[in-house]
């Protein structure tokens, strides 16, 4: 060792090869060793490579040319992460990589956020941006890197945007996306109006006693820099409303809010100019008469915020609430038309044991089996007579004749006797008494299919009543936005010969893939949807083959946590229509590597 910058310390330094002892002693000026030595062990472990994964998006989407794309990478390593780049190119154009964070080494877990802007790209519909990312380590001389598995963003037209997004929003979907707005307004108005409430008080002080106290004078402060950034959410939830009127609507209804929130957006603008004069006026020392004008000048801002949030409700949440008691019921409908759908198909395969009267051990298995979808069947029916009851009741003053229909539909499974029918074939298809538990399945679906035509009829008839009344009661005109909803109705009530549930009715569409379209306010389906959540332990996954993009659909999800279900046919009214504009982006990609 070498004696050190003062007496009390020595270094050395010597390379670390294997793990081994280590011993040190003193030795003073006049030659006399230490007594005792210190003693110690030195493990060598292995620096390993670092850990990288892109969660979110984190699979494969789509984009209309101007929408905003967030990137949100995660990196670790055991000793600490030096470096995270992104990596993209443009239609195969040479790659461009972009450092997004740089460090001392000292961070063994870090996060990375681009927000890739495809306005300032250039982009147009039918182009590709391919992108991927890295993370490299602190070993010394030689780095140590990973890479995730590449990924594409497909640019797709406004129209083909509106399209997909029609297939996957629901009523509630719309509702809330409206109601995300409404709330950041009421948030502005009660915030203004704590304001208000604290600043009466101190002019009441001030008027009876001429003077604030120090500590009024600090308080007088601190409200008036809480209405000065009062003012700002109130000018930035302006610029934001103005963004989505000037956006192209998803439907047909949303004209009408687009020039609802125009107008917002402009009295909202108003009420930022009344709370910044309020905000001048609340100087520290202010009179009497200046605490007074900053009073008039916050209540005209809330009555503003005030008048914005009524006719809010009444333009726009208003027609979104009855849409979605509407849609609920046109859902309960297309869930009966579905589960009518699966009972066919039990039917036609009990159809095949019908003549066996002593079946053999897979015969009976799949007796068994058949018997279970049958219950399955059954309780799906009773919960949606259930509802069917349950959402007529909710419409029955503002749409008695609606109500009515859904009323009838759940009187008609009952006094058809649908459930206990199949109860029935349930129980025989499981003794087995395979004749008579297809005599019952045909039965239980005759009944059924005697309703079909009065459940289309009201569908129709529902829509209708509500085109109407949006259009006389408030004004407005709803043009196909009904019809635009039902398109997410689709998906199968029951999969495909298993009798196990895969959504359907009610907004159960869902996509490997995410979408994004510049939605200010939250796209209703979550942009970083369940399929393409990723932990670290999948960050190593195996970079996905060029040619994996050629083949059938499913072959689209890449990360191997994902979970995703696409058995039968229970997502495929969602991208029926687009499989050959998916098929084709990939298809060409992988074209173009090979």
């Amino acid at each position: 060792l070498h004696p050190g910058a003062d007496e009390g310390t020595a270094t050395v330094e010597f390379p670390i090869e294997q793990a081994s002892a280590i011993t040190a002693r003193l030795i003073d000026v006049e030659g006399f060793k230490s007594e005792d030595a210190f003693e110690g062990k030195i493990e060598v472990m292995p620096d390993k490579k670092p850990e990288i994964a892109i969660v979110s998006p984190g699979k494969h989407s789509f984009a209309i040319p101007d929408a905003k794309v967030p990137v949100l990478i995660e990196a670790r390593d055991d000793l600490g992460i030096a470096r995270i780049a992104l990596v993209r190119n443009h239609n195969a154009s040479s790659d461009d990589r972009k450092v997004l964070y740089e460090g001392g080494g000292s961070d063994i877990f870090m996060n990375a956020n681009e927000l890739l802007d495809l306005g300032d790209l250039g982009v147009r519909p039918g182009d590709v941006i391919e992108y991927y990312a890295t993370a490299t380590d602190t070993l010394p001389d030689t780095p140590q890197s990973a890479s995730t598995p590449a990924f594409q963003i497909a640019i797709i037209s406004h129209e083909d945007y509106r399209n997909f997004m029609q297939e996957s929003t629901t009523a509630e979907d719309l509702k809330a996306k409206y109601e995300a707005i409404q709330q950041e307004l009421k948030a502005l108005a009660e915030e203004q109006r704590a304001i208000n409430d604290e600043l009466k008080e101190l002019e009441q002080k001030l008027a009876e006693s001429g003077s604030l106290s120090e500590e009024e004078q600090n308080r007088l402060e601190e409200l008036r820099q809480q209405q000065e950034a009062l003012a700002a959410k109130a000018g930035e939830l302006a610029k934001k409303m103005q963004e989505e009127a000037e956006r192209p609507a998803v439907f047909d209804i949303e004209n009408e809010y687009k020039e609802t929130l125009m107008e917002l957006a402009e009295r909202l603008g108003e009420a930022q100019k009344s709370m910044e004069s309020g905000q001048q006026q609340m100087q520290p020392g202010a009179s009497a008469e200046a605490l007074q004008q900053a009073m008039q000048d916050q209540q005209a801002a809330l009555d503003q915020l005030g008048q914005s949030d009524q006719q809010f409700q009444e333009q726009i949440q208003q027609a979104n609430e009855d849409l979605a008691k509407i849609y609920k019921l046109l859902a309960d409908v297309e869930q009966f038309k579905q589960l009518n759908s699966a009972q066919q198909m039990l039917e036609r395969e009990a159809r095949t044991y019908k003549d066996e009267m002593s079946p053999s051990l897979d015969e009976q298995i799949r007796l068994k089996e058949l018997s279970e979808n049958q219950e399955t069947i059954r309780e799906s029916l009773e919960r949606l007579r259930d509802d069917l009851r349950d959402h007529a009741k909710e419409v029955e003053t503002e749409y008695p004749q609606v109500a009515e229909d859904a009323q009838t539909i759940a009187d008609s499974i009952e006094s058809l006797q649908i459930p206990p029918t199949m109860a029935s074939a349930a129980g025989n298809l499981a003794e087995p008494n395979a004749p008579q538990g297809h005599a019952d399945a045909r039965e239980a679906l005759d009944a059924m299919e005697s309703m079909i035509g009065f459940c289309e009829a009201a569908q129709g008839q529902g829509s209708s009543q509500c085109d109407l009344r949006l259009r006389i009661q408030m004004a407005m005109n709803p043009g196909n936005t009904l019809g635009q909803l039902q398109k997410s109705l689709g998906a199968p009530a029951m999969g495909q010969g298993t009798g196990q549930g895969q959504g359907g009715g009610m907004g159960s569409s869902s996509v490997p893939f995410d979408m994004y379209g510049n939605e200010p306010f939250g796209d209703p389906r979550q942009q970083e949807s369940p399929f393409s959540t990723r932990r670290m332990h999948d960050a190593q996954a195996e970079p996905v083959p060029s040619d994996a993009f050629a083949g059938s659909f499913e072959e689209l999800a890449t990360s191997k946590s994902d979970d995703l279900n696409l058995e039968g046919v229970g997502g495929e009214h969602v991208v029926e229509e687009y499989r050959p504009l998916i098929e084709a982006y990939f298809r060409g990609l992988a074209e173009e590597e090979s």
